[in-house]
């Protein structure tokens, strides 16, 4: 009998991974493990996902005989396909080197709002639409019936359509909290179906047993929870007496289910010392994946107090050390050279602090209105969903961040610039420029056809 060249079809294969070519990445949507590619084996993903013949389209563009390439074609997907089972690095938020100047013609990931209702009132939340006039004291969650609270079907199923048109990668619904959106059942669903690897950002309200069940089957993959400490210290970051409650419940339903399970926590000078507990806890349940957000204060009335970067450090040092298998990553991109303390420009990086954001330039966010924006975290607005995404994304956003991130002062010469990227580049995008007022705009490479049919078509 035949040994089969490939451990799927083609089909099958080009279901579970995506491709994309220009950062030679292989994306892996059952696990979330992405693949980065020499030339040659970007070649024979290539060849697989689009020659009826792969095997004799590599052999005679190489010009090596068919069984040799056969033997290596094999041993490829043989390796990628059972890459999850085996111990892998931490997926880093970044790219490689010269991931800022890499034409990216759609984004590879994308965060959306899908409601702007939430049961928790947490006073540091980066929702931009709570903030009032002031700037001094984050607003309320809005807890009404509202119907334009919501995103529409129509916008999302837009956005699920570009998305999978441009090999978008992964989607993470947020809000907000995303379950209160009256369709976010639907909402996952069809996005799985148009090939998204799925993540859901939620504080555990609706998340019972039963739930996470309903939601794995529907193809969620990734639960992430909001837990900002020990109990007393989590419910009142939050201001709902019952956020503790929900949160801890909804973890252990994700894992009971089979759910990727992430505890993303918010650290300030305030809850540093409860890291370790906390992580203590997590693991007694399963989650091993936790991500600490430093805190970044917003305005004068602001009493929370930033971590220094060393001291976090520190502390996840101390997590790490008392818990085998747990995993910390630090999110969004902390300045290096921002501490109490001299740092020599020379010192290595540490891993969990390697990962520059890549907000406007690899991946993008959609508000719970259908307005594009290069960070969750921004009120400036580079467009509209009925705009095109890649559109918007090509001519508008990636030039001006592009332009935000250009180093200036003590950045040129600094020897970690490549690990932060300048830090967090948030309040440098303040506007975008109307590109029908500009002779000749810089735009990316142009989207090519995929032949893919569209996510809410399916």
């Amino acid at each position: 009998m035949t040994t089969p060249i490939l451990p799927a079809p083609a089909a099958v294969l080009r279901h579970r991974f995506t491709h994309r070519p220009e950062l030679r990445l292989l994306y892996d949507t059952q696990s979330g493990l992405e693949h980065r590619l020499n030339a040659t084996a970007s070649a024979f993903v290539d060849a697989t996902f689009h020659t009826m013949d792969p095997v004799a389209v590599l052999a005679g563009g190489y010009g090596v005989a068919r069984e040799q390439i056969a033997s290596d074609l094999t041993l490829f997907w043989f390796t990628v396909c059972t890459a999850p089972s085996r111990r892998q690095s931490r997926r880093r938020s970044g790219d490689s080197d010269g991931w800022a100047r890499t034409d990216v013609p759609f984004p590879l990931a994308l965060e959306v709002e899908l409601t702007r209702q939430c049961n928790w009132h947490c006073d540091f939340c980066y929702n931009v639409w709570k903030v009032p006039d002031d700037y001094g004291i984050r607003g309320r969650s809005d807890t009404t019936a509202d119907p334009g609270a919501h995103i529409t079907m129509d916008t999302v199923c837009a956005v699920i359509d570009q998305a999978a048109a441009g090999n978008c990668l992964r989607m993470r619904f947020s809000g907000g909290e995303p379950t209160l959106h009256p369709q976010y059942r639907e909402i996952i669903t069809v996005a799985a179906m148009a090939g998204m690897d799925v993540e859901l950002f939620t504080n555990g309200v609706r998340m019972t047993v039963d739930e996470a069940h309903d939601l794995a089957a529907r193809g969620l993959r990734v639960a992430l929870f909001s837990v900002h400490g020990l109990e007393d210290t989590h419910n009142a970051m939050a201001r709902n007496p019952a956020a503790s409650a929900q949160a801890w419940r909804g973890m252990r339903a994700a894992v009971t289910a089979g759910l990727s399970t992430v505890a993303e926590t918010l650290v300030c000078a305030d809850n540093l010392g409860e890291m370790p507990e906390l992580t203590r806890r997590l693991v007694d349940i399963g989650v091993h994946d936790v991500s600490f957000m430093p805190y970044v204060p917003y305005g004068p009335a602001d009493s929370r107090r930033p971590v220094l970067l060393r001291a976090l450090a520190e502390t996840i040092d101390e997590c790490q050390a008392l818990f085998g298998g747990l995993r910390v990553r630090v999110p969004c991109a902390p300045r290096h050279c921002l501490s109490t303390e001299p740092v020599a420009i020379s010192e290595p990086v540490r891993e969990e602090f390697d990962s520059h954001c890549a907000a406007g330039l690899l991946w993008g966010s959609v508000s719970y209105d259908g307005r594009f924006r290069h960070c969750p975290h921004s009120s400036v607005y580079a467009g509209k969903v009925s705009d095109g995404l890649g559109r918007v994304w090509r001519e508008r956003m990636v030039p001006t961040v592009r332009h935000a991130l250009a180093p200036t002062g003590a950045c040129t010469g600094c020897g970690q610039l490549a690990a932060c990227g300048g830090g967090c580049h948030l309040s440098k995008v303040t506007q975008y420029p109307d590109t029908s007022s500009i002779a000749a705009p810089r735009v990316l490479l142009p989207l090519s056809a995929t032949g893919g049919v569209g996510g809410c078509a399916r």
